[in-house]
């Protein structure tokens, strides 16, 4: 539980803990008390906080990744986490789980600190999807031309761009 001030109204610096430099990239809000925050700080050496090691098999780390991210924003994915394609091919996407695929992109190294994909990484999942390679070149060239993502809502531009593979 975060600490709060001594009196009704007072702010806390939650990000003293991440370094001086450290400032917030992303905020959610369900309501009083339940918060959740993306932060980056240059002071550490990895952004991407991990509760477990991650395991070698792709589709596993991909579940494991799902949980934490699942756990950070503080909402169940049970549904997608079965099937991530089904959410990644969608075009009608919550708020929410932008914000769920933010995080998961993030952790899973396919978006970097600064919001830019890293293609060696959405290979990896365009491979774990078995994508034929004529949908991976179009969904590619789409990914290609998608300014940094630093939003939850810019991560639409990423879901369009796997849905061009059905265009």
């Amino acid at each position: 539980m975060p600490k709060t001030g001594d009196f009704l109204g007072m702010m806390t610096n939650e990000l003293e803990t991440y370094g001086k430099k450290a400032h917030i990239t992303d905020f959610m809000s369900t309501g009083p008390m339940s918060y959740s925050f993306e932060v980056f700080s240059p002071d550490t050496i990895s952004q991407i906080p991990y509760d477990v090691e991650l395991s070698k098999d792709p589709i596993e780390r991909g579940h494991q990744i799902a949980q934490q991210c699942e756990k950070e924003l503080n909402f169940e994915q049970k549904d997608y986490i079965q099937d991530f394609k089904k959410i990644a091919l969608s075009k009608d996407v919550s708020e929410k789980h932008l914000c769920y695929l933010k995080c998961y992109y993030h952790k899973h190294g396919s978006l970097d600190e600064k919001g830019f994909l890293v293609f060696e990484r959405i290979d990896e999942i365009l491979s774990m999807f078995k994508f034929n390679d004529e949908d991976k070149k179009k969904i590619t060239a789409c990914l290609k031309k998608i300014e940094p993502t630093n939003k939850c809502a810019d991560v639409i531009h990423i879901t369009e761009c796997f849905s061009q593979k059905e265009s």
